[in-house]
């Protein structure tokens, strides 16, 4: 069942009843996530296996069994399951956990996802029932997250800048657009769709709808580029990016392998973006227009004051640094028939 998770409130009165407590399960990780602070946000990871979840409830209400299905299946899994516990009792509908797990996928892309949300009501008194599961079946990477050492640290400190600069929950905010189309591209099945939904996402920076391929690799080299070499191979890279793009949306013969080659390193730059827009805090894109046009390749400092560049994911931080990979088409066998006739197994008696 494909859920698009936004408020768990709203979901459980749009589904007939009302969830006094949301808790959400992620997994996609060779991690401990117990080691990630967010306690800013009034969350802390715990594992499944652990009796956290089943005391926490406890501490809400009786519950009415100690058998929940789904919580036995994630603690008899081999796959590690993290569920979010929130510690303060005011949080119980999971927003902020939402948005915990979003701002881990914009740091780290990859396989990490909620794969449950579990809401309960109170049945009668006390008593907590299993009220509602969603699920997210899922997986477009086989990347798990994992945090290298030293990395930590920034990381924490990512997390509660983003948190505190509401980059996630503002509803009018340009940022929680990009982050909206960076996160569901993820609830699709084909590559072709994934692509188009980033490079919309990349889209959502830009006023107007003018030149939008021209303005937009120019922004995205002023944002990312800390270099003036970096801001031409970043102008380069957007352009090469669109010209896939262009060939799916327009119809035309495109190749599935180019697609998927690059898809990976699409979602890498939209990451970057994400935590550039964060890191500068600038309030709205035509303020971001007016800042990256009157600074050119390499000025990435001076787009905003106090100003820290995050390098957190070395994969996606060596993208915008000269570690993007172009697409190598195979190369056909330069005699087709010969090398038919080469790989033919021999004729026996």
């Amino acid at each position: 069942m494909k859920i698009t998770f936004t408020n768990a409130e709203d979901e459980s009165r749009a589904y007939g009843f009302f969830a006094d407590v949301s808790l959400h399960y992620v997994r996609g990780v060779e991690y401990d996530l117990t080691q990630i602070d967010l306690s800013f946000a009034g969350y802390r990871f715990v594992s499944v296996k652990s009796d956290e979840v089943i005391e926490y409830l406890r501490t809400i209400g009786e519950v009415e069994s100690s058998y929940h299905p789904q919580l036995e299946e994630m603690r008899g899994s081999y796959t590690p399951y993290y569920a979010l516990l929130p510690t303060t009792p005011e949080e119980v509908f999971g927003q902020n956990a939402i948005n915990c797990v979003r701002s881990l996928q914009v740091a780290y892309p990859g396989a990490f996802q909620v794969h449950y949300i579990i809401m309960y009501s109170r049945a009668s008194g006390d008593l907590i029932s299993e009220a509602m599961v969603i699920t997210n079946p899922i997986h477009w990477s086989d990347e798990q997250l994992r945090v290298p050492d030293g990395e930590l640290p920034e990381l924490n400190d990512f997390l509660r800048v983003m948190y505190n600069r509401k980059a996630l929950i503002a509803p009018a905010d340009y940022i929680d657009d990009v982050i909206e189309h960076y996160v569901h591209s993820t609830n699709v099945t084909s590559l072709h769709l994934q692509y188009v939904g980033l490079c919309v996402a990349l889209e959502t920076i830009l006023p107007g709808r003018t030149e939008i391929t021209f303005r937009l690799r120019r922004t995205m080299a002023v944002l990312l580029a800390s270099t003036r070499a970096e801001g031409n191979a970043i102008f380069d890279l957007v352009g090469m990016l669109y010209d896939v793009r262009s060939q799916i949306v327009h119809g035309d013969a495109y190749d599935q392998s180019e697609v998927a080659h690059y898809l990976p390193q699409l979602r890498g730059i939209v990451s970057r973006l994400i935590i550039e827009l964060v890191a500068h805090n600038i309030t709205n894109r035509k303020e971001l227009g007016v800042r990256t046009n009157e600074l050119g390749f390499g000025d990435q400092g001076q787009l905003s004051a106090n100003y820290r560049q995050y390098v957190l994911n070395s994969d996606t931080y060596s993208l915008i640094r000269g570690g993007f990979k172009p697409y190598q088409k195979p190369k056909a066998p330069s005699n087709p028939g010969k090398q038919r006739a080469q790989n033919r197994p021999p004729i026996t008696s």
